[in-house]
């Protein structure tokens, strides 16, 4: 059985300023994770509010595609 131990941190998503997703600056995150020597990164957590941005955006594209 697999169990867990250390740390276990999730990765935040930066954004750039018009709206998609900072890839480098994504990049830096890991790397600072990397070099913090955690565990375990964990990816595709989402606070509240980026849930809600990203369930608004589902919801457009799924109203565009019914048209």
């Amino acid at each position: 059985m697999f169990t867990f131990e250390g740390i276990y941190t999730p990765a935040i998503t930066p954004y750039a300023a018009d709206g998609s997703i900072d890839f480098a600056a994504f990049a830096d995150v890991l790397e600072s994770l990397t070099e913090a020597q955690v565990h375990g990164i964990i990816i595709g957590g989402q606070p509240v509010s980026i849930m809600h941005k990203a369930w608004k955006s589902v919801w457009r594209w799924w109203n565009m595609r019914a048209k």
